[in-house]
């Protein structure tokens, strides 16, 4: 009867009802070993039974009984070997079971741990890299801990079928927005009768997100924590922000010099330029002056003039023969209002800073943010960045300007068709976007579970519009 309580609950008994069954098992086995004893001896056992002092113990055990029913029929929560931290910001996690002892890492609030045994007041705990002692008033544990499952855990849709459909609302009937293939793993907005709202992407900043409707018949869902970090980790992930701070003071430092260098470079080019034609103008306008100083053809300096003509200085010279100072400048030579001095080389600096980028180099430069995280509005290639701000920093390192968000982007640059695509194209989606790696794949800010990632398959949702750059 052991082995059978055992083969019921495996391993891991259930606390109250492994003990119940032993219980059971105990009085079962009295039971056989009564039926065993001669009549004799039980027609004595009966005859006893009918003292006064023998039916008041019988009548006091059947209370226990009753209460040994009733603890067999008591829940067991799920996450009875579960604790989910609710210490104001953080707890420490010890390496033994006293304030005293050296400090291992930190369960900060709403983060999970396993429950691996209970010591008076005292949990050992296994969360992350981390197993120690944490004291047992900052855990929540068993149905407690159910109910904070909503407000810290974060639950993932895993699909389990070849092909589902993505409703707009939770029915067969409703109309299908996309859909999407085995294996994929979607966050989980809310569930309803059977059926499942899960969040597509999260768009970004000035996007809304998309959400849809599957049927939970062909989902598994997973609950994840944050957990604990260890004081190694914790010293590793300041130094990285340090790094990571400093780098992107020393790169912006680097393009303020760059954009400067550029600007000085500009300015001097214009500069030259506007002394070329300045230059030019004055040597035109000293000839045409020189060529007014001329005496005309058709007089001689040894006639005379005659009593009846006008000095030749009193005549009015002819219409070629005005001066230069009183000639309107010819239009080869006169800037139009809609030229603005330099607009020109501008926009070939522009150019040249773009000039010779391959697709292939923007696909190189954005596989090495790859593993970085997702943020909801970040522009941080390394420290954290949404989908439309990877694809915008991204360009905007080899000198392209993007606009912010993806139903913008989904404008940029101009429209080709998907089997033209080539690397370097931006994929556009509803409320998200990527960069083509061809062949198929797509580098992209996916969400906050997989972070900046290679997806194999550019087409595994419906795809909007493919826009070139380069």
């Amino acid at each position: 009867a052991s082995m059978s309580a055992a083969g019921l609950f495996g391993e891991c008994g259930v606390a109250g009802i492994s003990l119940s069954l032993q219980q059971y098992t105990e009085n079962t086995e009295n039971t056989e070993n009564i039926e065993a004893i001669d009549n004799s001896m039980l027609r004595t056992v009966e005859a006893d039974m009918q003292t006064p002092e023998v039916a008041a113990a019988v009548e006091e055990e059947a209370p226990e009984e009753e209460k040994t029913e009733e603890k067999k029929e008591e829940p067991v929560s799920e996450y009875a070997d579960v604790g989910i931290s609710i210490a104001n910001n953080y707890v420490n996690i010890r390496k033994k079971p006293n304030t005293e002892s050296k400090i291992l890492g930190k369960l900060y609030k709403g983060s999970a741990a396993k429950i691996l045994e209970t010591k008076d007041e005292w949990v050992k705990i296994k969360s992350g890299s981390v197993t120690g002692y944490i004291n047992a008033e900052f855990l929540a544990i068993g149905f407690d801990a159910e109910e904070l499952v909503d407000k810290y855990g974060t639950k993932w849709a895993e699909i389990t079928t070849t092909t589902l459909k993505v409703r707009e609302k939770p029915s067969t009937e409703a109309i299908t927005l996309t859909l999407i293939p085995l294996g994929e793993t979607y966050q989980v907005v809310k569930e309803k009768d059977g059926w499942i709202k899960i969040l597509l992407d999260e768009g970004d900043e000035g996007d809304e997100a998309t959400t849809g409707w599957i049927s939970g018949d062909y989902a598994k869902i997973n609950v994840e924590f944050e957990h604990a970090i260890s004081i190694e980790e914790e010293e590793a992930e300041k130094k990285r922000e340090e790094e990571a701070r400093k780098a992107a003071e020393e790169a912006a430092r680097k393009a303020a010099e760059e954009a400067a260098r550029k600007e000085a470079a500009r300015r001097e080019e214009q500069a030259r330029k506007e002394a070329e034609e300045a230059a030019k103008r004055e040597e035109q306008n000293r000839q045409e002056a020189a060529n007014t100083q001329k005496p005309s053809s058709n007089t001689s300096s040894s006639q005379k003039p005659s009593s009846t003509d006008k000095p030749v200085s009193s005549q009015k010279p002819s219409s070629t023969d005005k001066p230069a100072s009183s000639q309107k400048p010819s239009a080869s030579n006169k800037p139009t209002s809609s030229q603005k001095p330099g607009a020109s080389e501008e926009n070939t600096g522009s150019s040249s800073n773009a000039s010779g980028v391959t697709g292939q180099q923007i696909v190189n430069y954005a596989c090495r943010f790859v593993g970085n995280p997702y943020v909801y509005g970040g522009t941080s290639l390394t420290n954290g960045i949404d989908c439309s701000g990877f694809v915008m920093r991204v360009y905007e390192h080899f000198g392209y300007s993007l606009p912010r968000s993806s139903a913008e982007q989904r404008s940029a640059g101009r429209s080709v068709s998907y089997s033209q695509a080539q690397p370097g194209d931006i994929i556009c989606y509803y409320g998200h976007v990527a960069i083509y790696m061809g062949g198929g794949a797509i580098v992209h800010a996916s969400n906050e579970k997989d972070g900046i990632k290679i997806s194999p398959n550019a087409a595994y949702r419906e795809i909007v519009s493919v826009r070139r750059i380069l």
